[in-house]
């Protein structure tokens, strides 16, 4: 965010949005590491990282950054937009499985990020006391 005014502007809020589909988008700089309380000399900017989440891989779209400085700076809230395009992005998976284990059944197995969606687990668990409702078994499932 830019600040080419001539005075510093002070507790500025920085917020992003896509139209792209995330989910939430989280600005992680300035002095609480959550876009608020942010500071820009005047003539001077600050880079803030932020992070969008997505449920899937996204088309191309816009990004928007938004300072809203405090109210009583009198300087009002400013825009700027960047396209996004993750057509060309390389996912690298970090560590690529999961282990499912459940307190009763031990462990159930493992998933990997190349296994189809969704990994379901089933499993019989005696029951040994006879509830109000009726002795029988009990079937779990964890997906």
């Amino acid at each position: 965010m830019s600040n080419p005014g001539s005075s510093a502007l002070t507790d500025v809020t920085v917020t992003v949005a896509t139209n792209n589909g995330a989910s939430a988008c989280t600005v992680e700089g300035g002095p609480h590491g959550d876009g608020t309380s942010v500071a820009i000399a005047a003539g001077s900017h600050v880079d803030l990282p932020y992070t969008c989440t997505y449920h899937s891989q996204p088309g191309a779209g816009i990004a928007v950054a938004t300072a809203s400085p405090a109210p009583t700076s009198g300087v009002n809230a400013v825009s700027g937009s960047a396209g996004i395009d993750f057509s060309s992005a390389v996912i690298a998976v970090v560590d690529g499985h999961v282990d499912v284990t459940d307190s009763l059944g031990g462990h159930l197995g493992t998933v990997s990020s190349n296994d189809a969606s969704p990994a379901s687990f089933a499993w019989r668990q005696a029951v040994s006391a006879c509830p109000a409702a009726g002795c029988g078994s009990s079937h779990r499932s964890r997906t």
